[in-house]
């Protein structure tokens, strides 16, 4: 009987795997198939320091906040990206708003390795509009 060379062939209620060698593999027979594994996050101490002290220093309306990965993989805990809303900067003008938050990225030595994009809460659909494609707030 010939089995066509795929990688995998799925029923509605049990898997059938094809290797590259077609040979039909159970789901018990699991070493010949590569299969992925998730792992617990490491820990990010840095990132949870940040998210405290926003949090306490501001009180957002909306922070969002993920590690930048444009410095590359193997820089897992220092840079950062991420929006922020915040009543404090109500009539501040842009250049006050950056002081502020650089105090306090400043306090907790992670000035200069985040980018932060800040909004008072009546410029909120700017910031929502401006940032929507990258952090996908629609779902």
């Amino acid at each position: 009987m010939y089995i066509p060379r795929v990688y995998t062939n799925v029923h509605l209620k049990n898997f059938i795997i094809v290797s590259k060698r077609s040979e039909v593999v159970d789901n018990t027979q699991k070493s010949l198939v590569r299969w992925a594994h998730s792992f617990a996050a490491p820990p990010s101490p840095n990132l949870d320091r940040l998210k405290h002290e926003i949090i306490e220093k501001f009180h957002p309306i909306c922070f969002q906040i993920k590690r930048d990965c444009t410095f590359g993989t193997h820089l897992h805990d220092s840079h950062f990206m991420g929006i922020l809303c915040s009543p404090s900067f109500e009539g501040k003008t842009y250049k006050e708003i950056n002081s502020m938050v650089d105090k306090v990225l400043e306090s907790i030595g992670l000035k200069g390795r985040v980018r932060l994009h800040c909004q008072p809460p009546s410029k909120f659909n700017k910031m929502y509009r401006h940032t929507r494609w990258k952090w996908n707030l629609d779902k």
